[in-house]
């Protein structure tokens, strides 16, 4: 399996948002290099991006764009699971469990 455009990309994540095993397997088999998405590239000096590609009942697609440097502040996903793809530079991901009082 080969996700090339951004409707493949669409159609293999909508019935498959809560199957962790083939969620992986298609954000692996993502080829960034024919993914059109230069119409959602923005950048911002100040803070680090959030746009949004689609959003539909099952999931939200978004590439976030951030400046050497810049970072987002520490947050939750409210029980929902994130997948992130780099698709140029490097990322640095922390993970914090918090323990409830």
């Amino acid at each position: 399996m080969k996700l090339e455009t951004l409707g493949e990309l669409l159609n293999f994540l909508n019935p498959n948002k809560r199957d962790v095993k083939r969620c992986l397997e298609g954000m692996k088999s993502l080829d960034t290099n024919t993914l059109k998405i230069k119409d959602f590239l923005f950048w911002n000096e100040g803070a680090y991006t959030r746009n949004l590609i689609s959003k539909t009942e099952s999931f939200e697609l978004m590439v976030c764009c951030w400046e050497p440097g810049q970072s987002s502040i520490l947050h939750d996903l409210n029980g929902q699971i994130g997948w992130v793809k780099v698709l140029k530079g490097d990322l640095e991901f922390n993970t914090v469990n918090m323990k409830s009082s």
